[in-house]
């Protein structure tokens, strides 16, 4: 199985998902499949009814939460650095400093809960696509 759900996450919501998303969630997909990590997203959309959060980006179909449960801390950075690297043009900008960011590691308590990944509102994501037609 490339990906797994947590029980409350529903699989339709991949269908709200911005495009530029898709980019972000096929990398993740990818980079657990080449290191053998566990690949279990947390939240999309419909499991947000009661959390209050600093932004709309889950809510508009622009974020998903990545567990880091099974995952050591160096991929847990390695994974972060290359998203942010990689992605910057499609990021989401961060509240705390205007800096686009395409995942963020929130840990809390000591337990490294998740990845949030995020793209920017209508991100351009062509620069990521191969349009080959001969």
């Amino acid at each position: 199985m490339l990906f797994t759900l947590k029980s409350d996450v529903s699989l339709t919501d991949l269908q709200e998902m911005n495009p530029a998303l898709w980019i972000l969630f096929s990398a993740t997909i990818l980079y657990c499949k080449e290191y053998n990590l566990p690949c279990k997203i947390t939240s999309i959309k419909s499991d947000r009814e009661n959390v209050r959060a600093k932004s709309l980006t889950h809510e508009t179909g622009r974020a998903f939460d990545l567990s880091t449960l099974g995952w050591t801390e160096m991929h847990i950075h390695r994974f972060v650095f290359l998203m942010n690297s990689d992605y910057r043009e499609i990021a989401a900008i961060s509240a705390s400093d205007l800096e686009p960011r395409a995942a963020v590691w929130h840990d809390y308590d000591g337990q490294g809960d998740h990845i949030h990944l995020q793209v920017k509102e209508n991100a351009n994501y062509n620069k990521f696509m191969k349009w080959d037609f001969n």
